[in-house]
């Protein structure tokens, strides 16, 4: 029984004065480390397309889907941005670096709802200091915002879940639709949403009890027309564009490793974080942790995208999947805590923030390999 599950695995959990402290400590070290990281950076690769397409006219914009231009609203935004800065290209990454350093509090409220504030404090650490977030906050691509607003969807559909009005159903549906808005792979976490409500709809149907989801699917059907009408103009372009990245399907999901390796590092120092993951699957499982509704999250996107027949290129699914790398953190970070208490109870705390700095090390090499390429262009 899925509602039933959720509501007890849903903690209506505050931080303490401490851990808010923390918190604000938290997003002004990740800000800092953002600015040095991206200070000076060229803007590179399909940053140039956004440049070339903030150039085009709005009509334009929002009637073709091509090369670069597979992100309008993203970039009509950021055309915005450009035309009231006085065409002051720097500015373009103030969008992105906000959703950036957004995704540290975020990805803490969503933990704490599903774990404990700890480990939602280690889940915040970790994704301050990440590299590949770090990297995509200052990107002028809509990858960081469309990390933000994932997160911002689920948190709000858990609350929606836990109080069913349609006030909260609203609130769902106006985040999805921005959420749609910024990247079309927001898809696939409305895909999910759809899942939960339908495995719950059945579960509550069977019982004879009422699911009340209709507070939800409403709004949420409204917010589907409107992103229909927003992209009706471009629909043949998106599936004249996909033509060259279609397979047979299923396609391969041998991407995986590699996808894991650009979030978490390469060779062995991606290991640590694997090993992590791989003991975190394992204990959601076998102890039926909260968590463990989390999990379809991580899943489903990676079926739908083979049963799609999508065929890319590796790095490209990083981009695309980005929406998983905060979810993968918070059980990583669930994790060390688990590791911690079992290992050292009497000082699980100093010994959690000791694992804690030893991942972050085994992330070093990708985030200086990240901050050194931009001295590799004048």
């Amino acid at each position: 029984m899925v509602s039933k599950y959720i509501n007890n695995a849903y903690k209506r959990q505050t931080f303490s004065k401490y851990e808010n402290l923390y918190l604000v400590c938290l997003i002004l070290v990740g800000t800092i480390v953002r600015i040095i990281y991206h200070y000076n950076r060229p803007f590179i690769g399909d940053e140039v397309g956004t440049l070339i397409y903030t150039e085009k006219s709005i009509s334009y914009i929002l009637s073709h889907f091509e090369s670069w231009l597979t992100m309008n609203y993203f970039i009509l935004l950021e055309k915005i941005v450009f035309r009231l800065s006085g065409h002051n290209q720097m500015v373009l990454a103030f969008i992105p670096f906000i959703a950036g350093i957004s995704t540290i509090p975020l990805t803490a409220i969503l933990a704490k709802h599903f774990t404990s504030t700890k480990v939602a404090l280690i889940s915040a650490t970790l994704v301050a200091m990440n590299s590949y977030l770090i990297h995509f906050s200052g990107i002028i691509r809509s990858y960081s915002l469309l990390a933000a607003l994932s997160l911002a969807v689920i948190i709000l559909f858990f609350n929606w879940f836990s109080n069913r009005t349609y006030k909260n159903g609203v609130y769902v549906s106006v985040a999805s639709y921005f959420l749609v808005l910024s990247h079309l792979n927001g898809i696939y976490v409305l895909a999910y949403i759809l899942l939960i409500l339908c495995i719950d709809w059945f579960s509550m149907l069977a019982r004879k009890e009422k699911s009340g989801v209709s507070t939800l699917l409403i709004p949420l059907f409204g917010s589907f027309l409107f992103m229909m009408a927003s992209y009706i103009k471009i629909f043949s372009g998106v599936f004249a564009w996909g033509i060259p990245y279609h397979d047979v399907p299923p396609t391969n999901i041998a991407y995986i490793p590699y996808v894991f390796s650009q979030y978490f590092g390469f060779g062995f120092y991606g290991w640590p974080s694997a090993v992590l993951m791989i003991c975190a699957a394992l204990a959601t499982f076998k102890y039926e942790r909260p968590s463990l509704i989390l999990w379809p999250y991580l899943i489903l996107p990676i079926i739908l995208i083979s049963v799609q027949g999508i065929s890319y290129f590796p790095w490209g699914y990083s981009r695309f999947l980005i929406i998983l790398l905060p979810i993968c953190i918070i059980f990583i970070a669930e994790e060390i805590q688990r590791f911690s208490s079992f290992l050292v109870p009497d000082n699980s705390n100093v010994f959690g923030i000791f694992l804690t700095i030893m991942l972050l090390i085994t992330w070093g090499p990708n985030l200086q390999s990240g901050y050194e390429t931009k001295f590799d262009y004048p």
